[in-house]
């Protein structure tokens, strides 16, 4: 789609190797913050663990890649050009785009629908669009998306020991 669409490239979609001064150092507290938080919490209430090798293999790779290059990406950036930008959250220049990746990023992980019914778990919900949240932040913080993909998948594969 990065091809197709006009007005988007792979730089502003934040496919780039460059990450903005002096941002690596917040993102990577507050990631650390929140692997440990979340682990933590899943520890407490929700234990489940699925250390399987093929799980950690795909968990370490695949759901970070493809969720960051969709959601921090292409719709993040779309967002913006339609919403525009003007909101400064923790150093990072960002708009209302933020916030409707951050809902669909936790609907998409806690709705499922398994005809007939559809399921909404409103944990999974809260839990991931803060995740959710917290990727995208250091996506708009770091102006690339391989914080937020490396990120993405240490907290995958830290979930699946918990």
């Amino acid at each position: 789609m990065l091809y197709l669409l006009p007005r988007v490239n792979f730089q502003s979609a934040g496919m780039k190797w460059a990450q903005n001064e002096g941002s690596l150092r917040p993102v990577v507290i507050t990631g650390v913050i929140t692997i440990l938080a979340a682990s933590v919490t899943s520890a407490l209430f929700m234990y489940s663990p699925n250390a399987t090798l093929e799980n950690l293999l795909f968990q370490a790779t695949l759901p970070g890649l493809d969720e960051e290059l969709f959601m921090c990406g292409l719709l993040l950036l779309l967002l913006h050009q339609a919403f525009g930008k003007g909101l400064r959250i923790w150093g990072a220049e960002t708009g209302w785009g933020l916030w409707l990746v951050v809902v669909v990023f936790g609907l998409l992980h806690g709705v499922s629908a398994d005809s007939p019914e559809v399921q909404i778990n409103v944990g999974a919900i809260v839990s991931t669009g803060f995740v959710g949240f917290i990727l995208t932040w250091m996506r708009e913080r770091t102006g690339s998306l391989l914080v937020p993909v490396l990120f993405h998948n240490l907290f995958n594969v830290a979930q699946a020991f918990v």
